[in-house]
């Protein structure tokens, strides 16, 4: 099967270990292309 095509996309991740999980997943499985899209709510709020 050729996964060259195939693109996996995180909504709005609560926490970098489950970015982490998904990316070792992917090194796994032969899957290249990750996405991340979105922002935590409290990151747009934030005064910092």
């Amino acid at each position: 099967m050729n996964l060259d095509n195939v693109v996996i996309v995180l909504d709005r991740p609560g926490e970098s270990r489950n970015i982490g999980a998904v990316c070792r997943a992917m090194a796994n499985c032969g899957i290249r292309i990750l996405r991340i899209v979105g922002t935590k709510k409290s990151d747009i709020d934030s005064d910092a």
